[in-house]
């Protein structure tokens, strides 16, 4: 089998070696572990070579902040915009986190103003949140595919001057937050709204992470691109 134009030889067992001073289980040489997404098929997604398993001890740690990956606008037609980033489990010194603390915050124009998602606007959500955790996703309004997450936001560009994502870390009982990250509103692009087209081109079929679909995904949210236009559309 081959991974990344690399040839990997199907094992049946693997084996470890434990030390228990330092709590380790480390792999044979020259053996490697490849993480396949489906449980019918194999579709590889990631490669470990000589993995070694540590154990794992919850700490204070600083996040690296957040890492940006797309932003749009808002729709001329004053619909939504959408910020698309990795929200890595990684302390700055490259430590390992508890993605089940780990949170981010967004912010409007300056480090004091922390956005809330209202439920007024975000119908999914039962209360104000200042903070969306690492693995929260309604399928709708945000979400999230391992450390790749998304939202929509509804406040129009004139409103602020910049947008700013934050890392969070509760690991130890300690909040620790990361550096902001800032997009300029200038710098945000727009995309035109789905709308009715009378445009003949086929249309083509992709997710929030860039993947190819054979057609619109039912309850999520596809981007489609026609006639060089992309817009993004929400199949109920």
């Amino acid at each position: 089998m081959t991974f990344y134009n690399r040839s990997y030889e199907e094992q049946t067992e693997m084996s470890f070696a434990y030390d228990p001073t330092n709590m380790t289980l480390t792999s044979d040489e020259g053996t490697s572990m490849l993480l396949s997404v489906r449980p019918d098929e194999i579709f590889f997604l990631h490669n470990y070579d000589d993995p070694v398993y540590k154990r794992f001890v919850e700490q204070e740690s600083t996040p690296i902040p957040p890492v940006l990956r797309d932003w749009w606008g808002v729709e001329e037609n004053g619909g939504s915009g959408l910020v698309q980033f990795d929200l890595i489990p990684k302390g700055m010194q490259n430590e390992s986190l508890n993605s089940n603390k780990l949170y981010y915050r967004l912010y409007l124009n300056d480090e004091n103003t922390i956005y809330t998602f209202s439920p007024v606007v975000y119908e999914g959500l039962e209360k104000d949140m200042t903070e969306i955790p690492y693995g929260f996703s309604d399928g709708y309004y945000f979400f999230s595919n391992n450390d790749t997450k998304a939202f929509f936001y509804y406040f129009d560009e004139q409103q602020y001057d910049r947008l700013g994502l934050q890392s969070v870390y509760y690991g130890g009982g300690v909040e620790h937050g990361s550096d902001i990250v800032w997009i300029k509103a200038a710098d945000i692009v727009g995309i035109e709204s789905a709308g009715v087209t009378e445009n003949c081109e086929s249309a083509e079929y992709f997710d929030l992470q860039g993947r190819r679909l054979s057609q619109p995904v039912k309850g999520g949210v596809t981007l489609v691109r026609q006639g060089g236009k992309v817009s993004k559309r929400i199949i109920r």
